[in-house]
């Protein structure tokens, strides 16, 4: 180097640029060095050394590190012969951040050594601490945070009259303090740089910290502010076009969601980081850390091949720039895949190496959750370690009090509950599991608290198999209790007998039920009225098959946020902690239960025990021959009611008629509800096709699955077929998961067709398919799939004329049409009109006088039953405080209407007769059958008692006159005679 050369002059052009980088004005600076031509250079080599250094300080900042290294080389060498001391350490500093960026720390280190040397030749402290800065991110990638801490603090000291580079070091310093678990000062001199950048309006440095911040809060699991962080972080790195740092925010985005159990949100942000990573710098700390947390994605999928991939490929990088942590956390999803393969010396060779690489780096959070791997791992593998494992449960718990990480403490203490119970220690372990349930509880983690329920579900699984095994030391009779302890049970009640099962239980409260048809039979040691009996009853039965087994013993180890079990004492405040039901057979082969709970006094965990389950289930043998007692006396009582209700004929009591035509047309549909056959309605519209519908539905045998309506008129074809069959993820654009159609919801139910004649000819294929096949194919899928589906189809089209028309299939027509009712109109059935008036009217105390009840029965109701509702309904409420609604109350295309036939004038007439009165013995029906009777009697005598010749006269089918003539008892010999 020359060190005597005379002063030198640079190109202004060149110092403007300097200036521009110098103040972070990145955009501007590339700008100017556009339009420089390094042939004006070419005879001036310090002039070209500078011009070297500023094209690698831009290529760094658009992270092109390769071609930064490149001119920085030619740069430093360039700038070697003059005494330029501060511009040689600048292009050395620039070259040890580049050599960092691609993972070649041991060239990144030369180089800031470079630099140090270079800016104290010049006595320039502020480069020396820059420099420091740089030797501090290298130590930092090696974790050796020793170092790091020691080469800030120096640079720190180097330039202490300089607040914003204190506050710079002082925000790294942080990123240490959060690897060493120094949480609490790491936020404070997080914020404190942020706060201080913000008022500088230093952006770059704010979008960093902003970062770290993130990275702490998701360390934290304060997901709401780590999210917030992260998007402050990317407006401001999305603005200034930070290439890298974008990197590191898919990152930790990618985290954030894996941490919040969105693996696919997280696979997706984390495949984006890969890719622009590779394409920065493939071989750097940037990749090896987001390839890993990609394998620990991967194996949370199931995807066991993809996460050794990847979680080899972080190894690889990792031990190439001697990343220890991310060494130690990449062996341990390698020691997860090969837990899952059951390569289990494999597993443990890897955790172990794990463990004590997370252990020398001194990263607390890593080890403790490394920790956990590893006792996960070992009880996998049935170590039989017992000690070692407790150990290992105890160090990591350790650890994370030390961060007051409660989420991760109640973690430990699930993990170690769940391993006591399962090594028979079940007092230590519900008792931890307690522990982990409330922490997780408060902290609405709804997903963990499910977990431990779903543990204790599985402890009820293996409870409940030995219960009913040999093994259960109360099977045998004999061996419950004592002979004179049997002989005082058998001339006991049932009282006594619970008071014996609940002292040896420890239960609070104990039952028996037997369902009955219409109320319950429940005995118990506690008080229950009536009305908590029925409703008990019923969510009992609700439960059975679900929660409660039909055939074999339950208990549930803990009830306390169920709602369906607290549910069957809903009147109580008492909380349901644990719960046991064993079922026993009478000997007319029904299944009565014995119940018995725990209370939560605390709402904590009270679990019974497995000799708690196995005693009951003993005992149920003593409740049964009790039982059967009480049961005995109850059916005697009931037996007389019980042959009075199979008496009763079943009614379809959603449908309001007296017609007899109607009443002909329910009594065929009853004898075919519970036939599979096709149901077509046809009718007008408003004519109650899907009430009919619905009643063959609810009064068949399948009235206990699922009745699905669909208009075939109201969807498009497009999305009438996806709703219908459903479809597969990727089927189109928009299909984002597996949906089921419509036909498997109604899977053993039955399916309505409403408007069957505007359903698209290509959707009638694939109905036919289901007729004739029963099996429907989902969009998107080859596979069909099975379906036990009745379809009842409506339509108020001629659906011969559509097929005439090539409108509508003629296989299809014949497959829906086997059984064909169709539902007179409204005008066809004016008998049925003062009763579906009055039905509508029920819950009103509003009348209609006799002048607009005329108007009502003479207008022809194009709209049928639901015109007929919606008028009474607005006459209702336009009625006001009257007791009666009058004729100027109704619509004037109703009473303007010059419909009237002579038949109707006759029977108007005689509805508004003044001698009418009525009376709770007499009332409207009584009246209007004793007038039809009338008309019926005038028509026979005309036609001298031939019914065909009275019928045609009635306008009527003569099976509807035999059935009223028998109604009304009507003699035909006194017509014959006349």
């Amino acid at each position: 180097m020359n060190l005597s050369s005379p002063k030198l002059v640079f190109d202004k052009k060149l110092l403007t640029i300097e200036e521009l980088f110098r103040q972070r004005k990145y955009s501007n600076a590339d700008e100017e060095l556009s339009n420089i031509n390094i042939d004006d250079y070419l005879s001036n080599r310090h002039e070209l050394g500078l011009y070297y250094s500023l094209n690698a300080d831009n290529e760094f900042y658009k992270s092109n590190y390769k071609k930064a290294i490149e001119n920085g080389l030619k740069g430093a060498k360039l700038l070697a012969d003059f005494a330029l001391h501060k511009r040689y350490g600048k292009v050395q500093q620039i070259l040890s951040k580049s050599y960092n960026s691609i993972g070649d720390f041991k060239n990144a280190e030369i180089r800031a050594r470079d630099a140090i040397s270079a800016y104290r030749r010049c006595n320039d402290s502020e480069g020396q601490a820059v420099a420091l800065n740089n030797l501090a991110y290298t130590s930092l990638i090696r974790c050796n945070f020793k170092a790091v801490v020691e080469y800030l603090e120096e640079a720190i000291l180097l330039v202490n009259n300089d607040q914003k580079k204190v506050m710079q070091f002082t925000g790294n310093l942080a990123t240490v303090r959060i690897l060493l678990g120094d949480w609490k000062r790491a936020e404070e001199d997080i914020l404190e740089n942020i706060k201080y950048n913000k008022s500088k309006e230093q952006d770059f440095s704010v979008a960093l910290h902003t970062l770290v911040l993130g990275f702490l809060q998701i360390r934290q699991r304060k997901f709401h502010l780590a999210s917030k962080s992260l998007d402050n972080a990317l407006e401001i790195i999305s603005r200034l076009d930070m290439v890298r740092e974008k990197v590191i925010y898919l990152e930790y985005a990618g985290e954030l969601h894996y941490e919040k159990g969105d693996m696919y949100k997280a696979k997706s942000i984390l495949s984006k980081a890969y890719e622009k990573g590779l394409m920065i710098a493939p071989g750097s700390a940037l990749v090896s850390q987001v390839v890993r947390r990609l394998a620990e994605v991967e194996l949370a999928l199931d995807n066991i091949d993809e996460a050794m991939k990847y979680a080899q490929k972080g190894l690889e990088i990792s031990l190439a720039i001697s990343e220890r942590i991310e060494i130690a956390l990449s062996k341990k999803v390698i020691a997860d895949v090969y837990t899952l393969k059951e390569e289990y010396d494999e597993a443990i060779e890897y955790i172990t190496q794990a463990v004590d690489i997370a252990r020398e780096v001194g990263d607390p959070f890593e080890l403790a959750r490394t920790l956990l791997k590893s006792a996960e791992i070992k009880i996998k593998a049935k170590t039989d370690n017992e000690a070692e494992i407790r150990q290992i449960f105890e160090e990591a718990e350790k650890l994370f009090k030390k961060l007051n990480l409660d989420y991760w403490i109640a973690e430990t203490e699930f993990r170690a509950g769940m391993y006591a119970c399962q090594i028979g220690e079940l007092s230590e372990g519900f008792k931890a599991l307690s522990k982990a349930e409330t922490v997780f509880a408060e902290q609405n983690d709804k997903v963990k608290t499910r977990a431990v329920s779903k543990f204790l579900k599985s402890l009820s699984e293996n409870a409940v198999a030995l219960s009913v095994s040999q093994n259960n030391e109360f099977k045998i009779f004999g061996n419950l209790i004592t002979p004179s302890e049997i002989s005082n049970i058998r001339s006991s009640n049932l009282e006594q007998i619970f008071t014996v099962l609940i002292n040896r239980t420890n239960a609070d409260r104990a039952l028996v039920y037997t369902s009955d048809n219409e109320e319950p039979l429940i005995h118990s040691s506690f008080p229950i009225s009536t009305h908590q009996s029925k409703k008990f009853a019923k969510s009992f039965t609700q439960l059975l098959g679900e929660e409660i087994s039909k055939s074999k013993p339950s208990i549930l180890l803990d009830c306390r946020r169920d709602p369906f079990i607290n549910g069957l004492f809903a009147e109580s405040s008492d909380i349901v902690a644990s719960m046991i039901v064993v079922p026993f057979k009478m000997s007319d082969n029904t299944v009565s239960y014995l119940y018995l709970d725990k209370l939560s006094r605390d709402n904590s965990l009270n679990p019974f025990s497995q000799s708690d389950l196995n005693f009951a289930v003993g005992f149920s043998d003593i409740i049964s021959f009790k039982w059967a007692e009480i049961q005995k006396q109850k059916l005697a009582e009931d037996n007389l009611r019980l042959r009075d209700q199979l008496r009763e004929k079943a009614a379809f009591p959603n449908i309001v008629t007296k017609n007899i035509q109607m009443l002909e047309l329910l009594a065929q549909v009853r004898q075919v509800v519970d036939s599979n056959i096709s149901v077509s309605i046809e009718g007008e519209t408003g004519s109650g096709k899907d009430v009919l519908a619905r009643a063959i539905h609810y009064n068949s045998n399948r009235r206990d699955k699922r009745f699905i309506s669909v208009n075939c008129a109201a969807l498009p074809e497009t999305l009438l077929e996806s709703e219908l069959f459903g479809y597969k993820r990727g089927a189109f654009t928009g299909a984002n998961t597996d949906k089921r159609g419509l036909f498997e919801e109604a899977d053993g139910g039955t399916f309505f067709l409403d408007e069957i004649g505007d359903m698209p000819l290509s959707i009638q294929a694939k109905v036919l398919r289901i007729l004739e096949e029963k099996e429907i194919v989902r969009l998107g899928e080859t596979v069909s799939r099975k379906v036990d589906v009745r379809i009842i189809s409506a339509t108020n089209k001629d659906l011969k004329e559509l097929m005439s028309a090539k409108q509508f299939r003629q296989d299809l027509y014949y497959r829906l049409s086997a059984l064909t009712f169709h539902i007179p109109a409204l005008r066809e059935r004016k008998d049925d009109i003062p009763l579906l008036i009055s039905h509508f009217l029920k819950d009103s105390d509003k009348k209609f006088t006799a002048e607009a009840l005329k108007l009502m029965i003479s207008y022809d109701w194009q709209g049928n039953v639901r015109e007929l509702e919606n008028e009474v309904r607005k006459l209702e409420l336009l009625a006001g405080d009257n007791e009666f609604i009058s004729q100027e109350l109704v619509s004037s295309k109703i009473s303007q209407s010059n419909n009237t036939t002579p038949a109707a004038a006759e029977t108007m007439a005689l509805v508004n007769s003044d001698d009418v009165s009525f009376s709770e013995e007499f009332g409207l029906y009584d009246y209007l059958e004793q007038h039809e009777k009338k008309f019926i009697e005038k028509a026979l005598g005309e036609k001298r008692g031939v019914k065909k010749h009275a019928a045609d006269m009635l306008n009527i089918p003569e099976s509807t006159l035999r059935l009223k003539i028998k109604q009304y008892n009507i003699d035909l010999k006194q017509f014959k005679k006349k």
